[in-house]
């Protein structure tokens, strides 16, 4: 077995407060509430978890096949995580609260008919979440520096697997507050 990277004890335990966190925000709303949009222009809770569960599952299928070729590799673990120059920047820009808004790429659009199956949307992501433990899992036997990992949404950005994992972690809770706020919005429907 590989030495044990410090940093996915921490990554693990960010996932696990995403994961509460999913719980405490969709937690006994309605379908009125979840589909409720503060403006035309912003996103409802609907919304966010979606978003969440399109990006980051794309993000999962390129973190599986960057581990899986990195294990084919023999890319060991070497020296523990440090984030990068970039890619610490990126994780520190997405955290909350949102110091600067971003639209989101097309790549990472939410799907049609959002609104029509709530219960799915949580439960997708619910499962993505339990895939990103699963992939923590395999990252343990890999290079977090060293193995590459590229954007779904850019062919030009290339961050360690350690990077790509702090960035989306920061991407979910950015969201998951976005989605908190929602429910804290003057006209938020009652139950």
């Amino acid at each position: 077995m590989p030495d044990f990277d410090p940093a996915l004890a921490d990554l693990s335990d960010q996932l696990a407060r995403v994961r509460a966190e999913l719980e405490t925000v969709v937690g006994g709303l309605s379908e009125a509430q979840f589909n409720w949009k503060p403006s035309p222009q912003r996103w409802s809770v609907a919304e966010c978890i979606e978003h969440l569960a399109v990006t980051d599952g794309k993000y999962a299928e390129r973190f599986r096949e960057a581990i899986d070729r990195a294990r084919a590799a023999g890319k060991r673990p070497g020296r523990p995580f440090k984030p990068g120059l970039f890619g610490g920047m990126m994780a520190r820009g997405m955290e909350p609260p949102p110091r600067r808004k971003f639209k989101a790429p097309a790549a990472f659009g939410i799907r049609e008919g959002t609104a029509a199956r709530p219960l799915s949307v949580v439960d997708d992501y619910r499962a993505l979440l339990g895939e990103y433990a699963s992939l923590l899992r395999d990252a343990a036997e890999v290079d977090l520096n060293r193995t590459r990992v590229g954007s779904p949404a850019w062919r030009w950005l290339r961050l360690s697997v350690g990077d790509a994992f702090c960035v989306t972690l920061a991407h979910q809770r950015r969201h998951l507050w976005q989605a908190a706020q929602v429910r804290g919005e003057p006209g938020f429907p009652a139950g």
